[in-house]
């Protein structure tokens, strides 16, 4: 996540969720705040503030080349479940 983040804070914040979301699964925040540690309830608010802090569309602007005169995406979870 540092690779990804300027900041170290956010960086580790942000590896936090990933590792969260992966072993929960799911994209649910309740379910994400289950497996963060401390309790559901603050883990749930940690994560509400991170995503007020950080806009995920800035982030994947990053993977993009900016030159490019248009992006194709496919954001459905068919495309995320295979990989691609």
């Amino acid at each position: 996540m540092q690779v990804v983040f300027d900041s170290l804070q956010v960086a580790r914040q942000a590896a936090e969720i990933a590792k969260a979301i992966l072993e929960a699964r799911s994209l649910r925040m309740t379910e994400i705040a289950a497996y963060m540690p401390g309790s559901m309830d603050a883990a749930y608010k940690r994560l509400i503030r991170f995503i007020k802090k950080v806009d995920p569309r800035e982030l994947l602007w990053r993977f993009c080349d900016q030159k490019a005169p248009f992006i194709i995406a496919d954001p459905t979870e068919s495309c995320l479940a295979s990989g691609l």
